[in-house]
Parts: structure tokens; sequence; C-alpha cells
């Protein structure tokens, strides 16, 4: 589960349905995305835009996981 999306979205104060408008998706696709489904680069952009955050940040990507010791 993608948990920074829908804390960010709890952060705006604005319901599902809401955010699902200002993406142009329907909710039943913002459901699955928070739920682990592919999102496509341009409802991520939408988001990341509209958050004030990076891409990597909703989807729970930490970039130290990669690096080497």
């Amino acid at each position: 589960m993608r948990m920074n999306i829908e804390a960010e979205r709890a952060r705006a104060g604005m319901t599902k349905n809401e955010l699902s408008e200002k993406l142009g998706i329907s909710q039943k696709t913002y459901v699955k995305y928070v739920n682990g489904s592919p999102i496509s680069s341009d409802v991520l952009e939408k988001m990341a835009v509209l958050f004030n955050c990076s891409i990597d940040y909703l989807l729970g990507i930490d970039r130290h996981d990669n690096e080497s010791a």
C-alpha cells in the first residue's frame, strides 16, 4: 500500500473522490493505485506537483536503499 499518497491526500484535506477528479481519473482507479497497481507517469507528475513533493516520496522509495555502504 502506498501510504505516502494517502497521507498527502489527507494532509490536503481532500476526499478520494476530490483527488481523483483533480487527477482526471476515477475513484476506483485511484484506489487501485494506492493499493499497488502501476501508476501512469502523468498521474504521478500531477500528484507530485499538487502535493509539492517528489515522486520517490509518493511511492515510498528511500533513495538510501540503493546506495552502497
